[in-house]
């Protein structure tokens, strides 16, 4: 902060915090969008990188399994290239577009034995077995899932957009309603979140969501469809709130 806050209690601190860090947050997420489709696209895998390598580390600290950590960034390449965003497959060499799925059955059968090969005793077969299988849930989750959340762009950014603000706007109107009105704890494993927080945040959401979604669509340069990293002139229909379209 640009101030001093000692003389705050604890917990109007700790709120002052969030407040920063959600303003700094929101804001970054503005200049990117302004980016348009690169800064979307750059966003994504930088998120998805990130999560990989700390995850990865994780996993490699409780298995003590340094030597699978090339296998698992290779798994990660493989993924990407079979769920290969459109925006990028006009930068990779029409062969490799074309044969993917072959290149990345065989790439991942290679990486199969060199697994296997790896496994030198019994003593160390579940901890690399639990290696391989977390390894593999981190792909589907972070690979997939940023696949399909790409594609979307092909349709306008405000459907990126508003998927990921969603999930914001929830998370900030949970903190709030539990901050000002929580007193029933919500669970054991996150004994700081209240059942109030978890209803406000939700009914918030519910009822922002909308009015989000349409502010969203009527922005030319957020609803338009996209081709690379252009955005397409279109049309936009004026709202019939009475017809509900």
């Amino acid at each position: 902060l640009l101030c001093d806050i000692s003389w705050l209690s604890p917990r109007w601190q700790s709120w002052l915090v969030r407040m920063q860090s959600g303003f700094i947050l929101i804001s970054s997420f503005y200049l990117i969008v302004q980016m348009g489709v690169l800064g979307l696209l750059l966003l994504t895998y930088t998120v998805q990188i990130s999560s990989f390598h700390e995850a990865t580390e994780t996993a490699i600290s409780i298995t003590k399994s340094s030597d699978l950590r090339q296998w698992s960034w290779q798994l990660l390449f493989l993924a990407n290239l079979y769920w290969l965003d459109p925006v990028l497959e006009q930068f990779v060499p029409p062969e490799i577009v074309r044969w993917k799925e072959v290149v990345c059955y065989g790439g991942y059968l290679v990486l199969l034995v060199w697994f296997l090969r790896g496994i030198s005793d019994v003593d160390n077969c579940l901890t690399r077995y639990g290696h391989f299988a977390w390894t593999h849930i981190l792909i589907i989750f972070l690979t997939f899932q940023a696949s399909l959340l790409l594609r979307t762009l092909q349709h306008g950014m405000m459907w990126y957009i508003f998927s990921v603000s969603i999930i914001t706007i929830n998370d900030i109107a949970a903190y709030m309603c539990g901050f000002f009105f929580g007193r029933t704890p919500l669970i054991v494993l996150s004994p700081k979140k209240t059942l109030e927080g978890y209803l406000g945040g939700g009914v918030f959401t519910v009822a922002i969501g909308p009015v989000f979604g349409l502010l969203l669509s009527r922005y030319e340069h957020l609803a338009c469809p996209t081709t690379g990293f252009t955005v397409l002139s279109c049309t936009l229909e004026p709202f019939n709130l009475a017809r509900g379209q």
